[in-house]
C-alpha cells in the first residue's frame, strides 16, 4: 500500500547561510501523493530533519527547535514538531483515505540553513529519505537607497544598504571606490546628480546596484541691477540669489562671483544689459538679465542771486540738474570744474559778466546767465485804467545805482532823481509822451502815442523785465503785454533776431546783445489799432 505513495520536497535545493552575521532562513514543503489506483488509508505521518553542522545536516542543533510545522492550506491535517527535528501529522477526522491522484502537503518554515554545503535529508517514518542539496548562496543586495533622493546643492543625503550572502562590499562615489560594511550608512554631499554604486561580493556572481542622488536643477531666485536709471559714471548694485549652481558669472566684464548669493557694485558709462550665467558640470547653464539706462542730462533754472551787484561783490549762481557726472562753469578769461552734486557757485564779477554752465554726462547741456556789476534797470511797467484814459501808471526798479526819471514831449526830457524802486501816475499826456528811466550810463526810453485819447483802444499793461538789467550784454529779458479794443501788432528786435508781437496778450523773450556805438541794445514797438483809425502805441529802446 505504501508503495503507492510518492513523497517530494520543494525546493530540493536551498542556499547555505552566507558569511554575514544574519543566517539564511528557508521554508520547505513536503508533498504526499497517491500514485496508485486505489485509495490509501492514512491516519499518521512522521518525518524528521537531522540537525548538525556537517554537510549532511540541514540546520544546527540550536536552531532546530525554531522550525514551525503546519499543514498546507486545503490539507485537513494537524502537524507539529517535538523541538528536536521530528514532526508528526494526523488527520482531523478518523478513517482518512487519500484518494488516487490526491495529495496532502505540509510546510516547514523558519529553517535556518547552516553554512556547510552538502546534501541533507528529510526522512519519512517508513524510511524514505528525500535529499535536499545545500548550495552556496550568491550575495544579494536587499536594500540600497538614499534619503532624501533629491537634495539642494550643498546639502547631504544619507545612503543606506543591507546585503545577504556577502563577504565584502564596496561603495563607489565621485571620490573613488572604498570598502564598506555589509550593512551600513554613508552621508554623501553630491556636487551634481550622481549614481552611487554598491557591489556585494561572496560565493557566486557579485551583486551590483546603483542608487542615484539627484541634485536639484539650477534656479535663479533673483537678479537685479539697481538703480535702473543712472547718470554716466554712476555705480549700480548687482544683487543675485542662485540655487544649485557651482559657478556664477556676470557680464559684461566676466565677473566671477559667489555661486549662491551676494551683491557687487559696478560703474556704468552707457546703457548696459547685465547677464548672469549660472552653471554646474554638464548641465545647461541658466541665465537671467537686467538692464540699467544711462539718462540724458537735464539742466534747468540757471539763475543768479542777486543778478545785479556792485563790482567785486558776490552773487550766487544756482541751478537744478539731473543725471550729471560733473559741471564746467566758464566766463571770459576763466573756468572752473564743479562736482556732480553741485547746485550753486559764488562768483565775484568786477564787470558785467555772462557765465556759461555746461552739465556733463551721457550728453552735454549748457545754459548761461549774466550778472551785472554796476547799475541796471531791471523792470519797467506801464498800466492804464479803462475809466481814466488820460493817465498812465509807471513802475520801475533800478539796482546797483541811483535812479532818475524824466517825462516830456521829447526823447530827452528833463531828469530828476527818484527812488530806486517806485511807481508814479503820469497825467495830462500830450499826443506823444516820452518816459526815460536812467541810472548812470544805462537808460530805457518809452515813447507813448494815443494814450491820452478816449477812443476805446488801450494798452492795459506792458512789462519789460530783465533780472540782470535791460542794458547788460548777455542778459535775458522779456516783454509781456495785454491790450484791449483792437488788433495788436508790433516787433521786438535784439542783436540777433526780430520777433513779432501778435494778439491781445503774450510774451516774447529777448537776449541782450553786445554793446555797439550809436546803436540801442534792443528795441520794440507795440500798437493796438481799431479799424476806425483809433489806436494806442508804445515804442522803446535801451542803451
Amino acid at each position: 500500500m505504501t508503495a503507492m505513495l510518492r513523497y517530494t520536497v520543494v525546493p530540493d535545493e536551498v542556499p547555505v547561510s552566507g558569511p554575514g552575521p544574519a543566517p539564511r532562513a528557508v521554508a520547505l514543503q513536503l508533498r504526499v501523493t497517491n500514485t496508485g489506483g486505489h485509495a490509501v488509508a492514512l491516519d499518521r505521518l512522521e518525518f524528521a530533519l537531522d540537525p548538525g553542522d556537517s554537510g549532511d545536516r540541514l540546520t544546527g542543533e540550536q536552531e532546530v527547535g525554531g522550525i514551525v510545522a503546519a499543514a498546507t492550506g486545503g490539507t485537513e491535517w494537524y502537524a507539529r514538531g517535538d523541538g528536536a527535528g521530528t514532526f508528526s501529522a494526523v488527520p482531523w477526522r478518523r478513517g482518512f483515505r487519500l484518494e488516487p491522484g490526491g495529495s496532502i502537503a505540509f510546510d516547514l518554515a523558519d529553517i535556518v540553513v547552516n553554512r556547510e554545503p552538502g546534501t541533507a535529508h528529510l526522512v519519512l517514518g517508513d524510511g524514505t529519505a528525500l535529499a535536499i542539496r545545500k548550495i552556496p548562496a550568491p550575495p544579494r543586495i536587499v536594500k540600497f537607497e538614499s534619503v532624501p533622493a533629491e537634495v539642494e546643492l550643498g546639502r547631504p543625503s544619507m545612503l543606506e544598504w543591507a546585503t545577504t550572502g556577502a563577504g565584502a562590499c564596496t561603495l563607489t562615489t565621485p571620490d573613488g571606490t572604498e570598502d564598506v560594511g555589509l550593512d551600513g550608512f554613508a552621508e554623501v554631499w553630491p556636487a551634481d546628480t550622481y549614481a552611487y554604486t554598491l557591489v556585494a561580493e561572496g560565493d557566486g556572481p557579485a551583486a551590483k546596484q546603483r542608487c542615484t542622488v539627484t541634485v536639484a536643477g539650477i534656479a535663479i531666485a533673483g537678479f537685479s541691477a539697481t538703480p535702473r536709471r543712472v547718470a554716466k559714471g554712476d555705480e549700480v548694485m548687482l544683487r543675485w540669489d542662485v540655487h544649485n549652481a557651482a559657478s556664477v558669472t556676470i557680464d559684461p566684464g566676466r565677473l566671477e562671483v559667489d555661486p549662491r548669493s551676494g551683491a557687487r557694485p559696478v560703474r556704468v558709462e552707457a546703457d548696459t544689459r547685465f547677464r548672469l550665467t549660472a552653471g554646474r558640470g554638464s548641465q545647461t547653464p541658466v541665465v537671467a538679465y537686467d538692464s540699467v539706462e544711462v539718462m540724458p542730462v537735464e539742466l534747468d533754472g540757471l539763475a543768479a542771486t542777486p543778478p545785479v551787484v556792485r563790482p567785486g561783490e558776490s552773487s550766487t549762481l544756482h541751478w537744478e540738474a539731473d543725471w550729471t557726472s560733473g559741471f564746467r562753469l566758464a566766463w571770459p578769461g576763466g573756468s572752473v570744474e564743479l562736482p556732480r552734486g553741485a547746485t550753486a557757485h559764488a562768483v565775484h564779477p568786477a564787470a558785467t559778466t555772462t557765465y556759461t554752465l555746461t552739465a556733463r554726462g551721457r550728453d552735454e547741456r549748457t545754459d548761461d546767465v549774466t550778472v551785472t556789476a554796476g547799475p541796471a534797470i531791471t523792470r519797467l511797467t506801464l498800466v492804464t485804467e479803462p475809466d481814466r484814459p488820460g493817465r498812465v501808471r509807471l513802475r520801475w526798479k533800478v539796482q546797483g545805482g541811483r535812479a532818475e526819471l524824466g517825462v516830456g514831449g521829447t526823447s530827452a526830457p528833463p531828469m530828476e532823481p527818484v527812488a530806486d524802486e517806485d511807481d508814479r501816475w503820469i497825467t495830462r499826456l500830450p499826443r506823444v509822451t516820452h518816459i526815460r528811466v536812467a541810472s548812470g550810463e544805462r537808460s530805457a526810453v518809452l515813447a507813448l502815442s494815443g494814450f491820452g485819447q478816449d477812443n476805446g483802444v488801450r494798452v492795459e499793461r506792458l512789462d519789460l523785465t530783465a533780472a540782470a538789467g535791460f542794458t547788460s550784454p548777455g542778459a535775458k529779458a522779456a516783454v509781456e503785454w495785454v491790450t484791449h479794443g483792437g488788433t495788436t501788432y508790433g516787433d521786438v528786435a535784439d542783436h540777433s533776431s526780430t520777433r513779432p508781437i501778435r494778439g491781445a496778450a503774450g510774451r516774447v523773450p529777448v537776449h541782450v546783445g553786445p554793446r555797439a556805438a550809436f546803436r540801442p541794445l534792443w528795441t520794440g514797438d507795440l500798437t493796438v489799432e481799431h479799424r476806425g483809425g483809433a489806436y494806442a502805441a508804445v515804442d522803446w529802446q535801451t542803451t
